[in-house]
């Protein structure tokens, strides 16, 4: 079995002459998905759970997992703004995102 180093020589392995289509999809799909994946990078990094940012927000968990589970362009503004108020975090268009989680808005 063949040990690869990056996943672009696994797509390259498997996809052969397609290998730079596969990796262009990847890279679109990552890209649609960049606020989104600091949200979840971050929710975790802090220990937080779904629930936790639901209660937060005063939403339901699964109205986070929807969230979670989309792209950037599904997002309004006061989903994200909501999101990382949750996280200890503000946002605002003119100065992009400010602070850091703080680990004392964690519930007990």
């Amino acid at each position: 079995m063949a040990q690869f180093t990056t996943v672009e020589d696994s797509v390259r392995d498997l996809f052969g002459k397609d290998a730079g289509q596969v990796l262009s999809g990847m890279e679109k799909a990552t890209e649609a998905r960049r606020i989104i994946g600091f949200l979840i990078q971050t929710r975790v990094t802090e220990g937080l759970r779904q629930g936790d940012i639901a209660e937060r927000m005063g939403v339901s968990a699964s109205t986070i997992s929807r969230m979670e589970d989309s792209v950037d362009a599904d997002l309004r503004y006061g989903a994200i703004s909501g999101y990382l108020n949750a996280l200890g975090m503000g946002f605002s268009f003119g100065d992009a995102v400010k602070g850091t989680p703080s680990r004392a808005a964690r519930p007990l």
